[in-house]
Formats: C-alpha cells, sequence, structure tokens
C-alpha cells in the first residue's frame, strides 16, 4: 500500500509534534530570577512624617543628562504625593464642611496643588547622587527631599489664592493630620 506524498508528510509532522511535546523536561524553573537594579540612593527615598521623598535613577551616554532625567523623575514622584496628599485633604474638607460642588472644588484643589509642587520643587537638589558607568553607558542614582512643613505653607498660600472663602485654618489642621 502506498501513501500519497501529502499524507505521508502530515504523519511524520505528527508524529514529531507528539514525541516533542511530551517531554518531561520542564520547560521554566518554578522561582525564576529576577534581575533587581538596586538604587544605592533608594534607602533616602522614603517619605515620613516630616518629609516627601522620592529616588529615582536614569542612563545615558552623557552622565549630565542621566544626572537630569533622574532628578526630574524624583521631582515628579514628590509632585505626585503632593497632589494625593492633597486630593487626601480636599476630600476631607469638602466632607466636613458639605461641599456642594466636590467636583469644582477638588479640581481647584489640585490646581492649588499643582502651583505649590511647581514653586516648592524648583530649587530643590539632591540629598544622595551616585554614579555608575558601563560600555560608555552613566547611570545617574539620585534621591531628593522637601519638607511637608514647606509644602504644608505654600500649599495654604496656594489654596486661599484661588479659593478666598476657604477656611485656611481648617486646612492646615486636616494637613497637620
Amino acid at each position: 500500500m502506498k501513501l500519497p506524498k501529502s499524507i505521508l508528510y502530515l504523519l511524520i509532522a505528527s508524529a514529531i509534534a507528539y514525541y516533542s511535546c511530551n517531554s518531561t523536561k520542564e520547560m521554566a524553573s518554578e522561582n525564576p530570577i529576577t534581575n533587581e537594579i538596586t538604587n544605592p540612593c533608594s534607602e533616602n527615598g522614603n517619605s515620613d512624617s516630616n518629609y516627601f521623598r522620592a529616588s529615582a535613577n536614569s542612563t545615558s551616554s552623557n552622565i549630565n543628562l542621566a544626572r537630569e532625567k533622574a532628578l526630574a523623575e524624583a521631582k515628579t514622584q514628590i509632585a505626585k504625593q503632593i497632589i494625593n496628599t492633597t486630593s487626601l485633604i480636599a476630600n476631607k474638607y469638602a466632607e466636613e464642611y458639605k461641599i456642594a460642588d466636590k467636583q469644582a472644588f477638588a479640581k481647584k484643589m489640585e490646581q492649588a496643588a499643582n502651583q505649590t509642587s511647581d514653586i516648592v520643587l524648583k530649587g530643590i537638589s539632591p540629598t544622595c547622587e551616585k554614579y555608575s558607568e558601563t560600555n560608555g553607558r552613566y547611570t545617574a542614582y539620585v534621591s531628593t527631599e522637601i519638607s511637608k512643613q514647606i509644602v504644608a505653607t505654600e500649599l495654604t498660600k496656594q489654596t486661599s489664592n484661588l479659593i478666598p472663602d476657604i477656611n485656611v485654618e481648617i486646612i492646615k489642621r486636616i494637613t497637620d493630620e
């Protein structure tokens, strides 16, 4: 009995597929090894009750560009913390004072937070700076911080400018909490 070539090829392909899929060899280990990049400045990058902190790193063929990019990323992280904290303050204030248009109030508070971030982060400099070089590419590691008291003072100022009828004493009390 002679089989047509197409059927013969189909049988051979099926046999190869069957035996290759029937292997007992493990494809990947259950505990994959991860390449975790450590930031030598990360121990200085955790916020606490007194400071907003952040750490970041960036790689470039230019060491100054790597530093600027890392510093910009750290500033962005702090700005996000300021905005998130302000959002919490706005929600608490709106609940306590039964603000009718909570969405408009929250939007103005977010605007105040953005302005505050722009002002307080403008002149901030790193608290930790380290560098590494591999194959002509530089990695800059930075961390930075800003006092929450400085942020609270500026936020109060910006909030009172944007929302003239806001009770700044209540904002200060909520901020201190």
